[in-house]
């Protein structure tokens, strides 16, 4: 018997009140352990897909079913319990600049207090000793102590991972995680997201711009264009052809999403000395 797959979206569909129909009608599942990553061009539906999951976005049509159980009745407890289960990674960090390292992590521990204790953070040892670790095996360490805003964006991004960690999380959703940071920064944090997913039995959607990410970490490959889903499978699968009609629109200027050593590859060779330029 196969198991319940962590995450499913039925047909899932979100119209804005201007009209846009930023997902349309989208089916896929998500396997538990799977590390996934949702490609697609700006404006696809990839963050709005994301955000349905723990309805900080409300799907119009269709269903998303976390463990087999629809997300979309969920109200007050209910609907709390869902978030603590599902880490989310944002592509602006969402650290509290002002706070240690230490702090911003521990807040992943939040969900789990009530009342004064929670509203003033007074985190348990065990939670402080499991912030520790999980700082450890990010690189983080020997940060712990320093304010959020002294850090490297792809250190911030870090702390970001680690937050989402520290809530024992079964889902992990990364929107857009290294779009501000460099290639090196973006192939460092990436790695250390899939490691720890992977060490912890963690399931993780990741939504990226770069294909040659995608085809680096992904167990699996999901691609979005105009809201619909338009690929899904391995990243070998994902060939140079697919890439161009994902992310060339016909009578729109191009978006050069790929990756830093694509673009590279593409460029044009520079005029001749002496030649017309």
């Amino acid at each position: 018997m196969s198991p319940t797959p962590t995450l499913s979206f039925v047909n899932l569909s979100k119209r804005y009140r201007d009209g846009t129909l930023a997902v349309d009608d989208v089916s896929f599942d998500v396997q538990p352990g799977e590390f996934l990553v949702l490609v697609g061009r700006s404006g696809a539906g990839k963050s709005t897909l994301l955000r349905c999951v723990n309805r900080l976005i409300e799907p119009t049509e269709g269903d998303v079913l976390f463990e087999g159980r629809s997300v979309r009745p969920l109200r007050g407890r209910a609907l709390r319990e869902l978030r603590r289960d599902i880490g989310m990674i944002f592509q602006e960090f969402n650290l509290v600049r002002r706070k240690r390292v230490l702090d911003n992590v521990l807040h992943g521990r939040l969900g789990y207090y009530q009342g004064v204790r929670g509203a003033v953070g007074a985190f348990a040892r065990s939670d402080v000793e499991a912030a520790v670790d999980i700082l450890v095996r990010l690189g983080l360490d020997e940060q712990a102590l320093k304010r959020a805003d002294q850090l490297s964006g792809g250190q911030k991004q870090r702390v970001g991972i680690a937050r989402a960690i520290a809530q024992s999380p079964k889902l992990v959703l990364a929107d857009e995680p290294v779009a501000s940071l460099d290639p090196a920064s973006s192939e460092n944090v990436l790695g250390f997201l899939r490691k720890i997913c992977k060490e912890d039995g963690i399931t993780a959607v990741v939504s990226l711009h770069q294909v040659e990410y995608a085809r680096e970490f992904a167990d699996r490959v999901v691609a979005m264009k105009g809201g619909r889903l338009v690929f899904d499978g391995l990243p070998g699968e994902l060939t140079d052809e697919r890439v161009k009609d994902l992310y060339f629109q016909e009578g729109a200027e191009d978006e050069v999403v790929a990756s830093p050593r694509q673009l590279a590859a593409a460029a044009p060779e520079p005029p001749a000395e002496g030649g017309p330029g």
